[in-house]
């Protein structure tokens, strides 16, 4: 089991693998500069809006790494 470094629910973290657990602690970790993801000519998020960004990208992330399906609701 990886550390859970950014306070994911202790029964969430314990359904995803080590691969699930890793890939969402690499997310959250590579994603935390908006300037290298987003267009250059775009201003950046209010910081709390980014990381909301950031923690729905990084769950889907680890959920897909284990194989599991996400439905999107629209």
């Amino acid at each position: 089991m990886k550390v859970n470094c950014y306070g994911v629910p202790k029964k969430q973290w314990q359904k995803w693998s080590g691969r699930g657990q890793s890939m969402f602690n690499q997310i959250c970790r590579e994603m935390k500069k908006q300037e290298l993801i987003c267009h250059p000519q775009t201003k950046n998020l209010p910081l709390n809006q980014w990381e909301t960004i950031i923690w729905n990208t990084a769950w889907l992330a680890a959920n897909a790494a284990d194989g599991y399906k996400t439905e999107v609701v629209t």
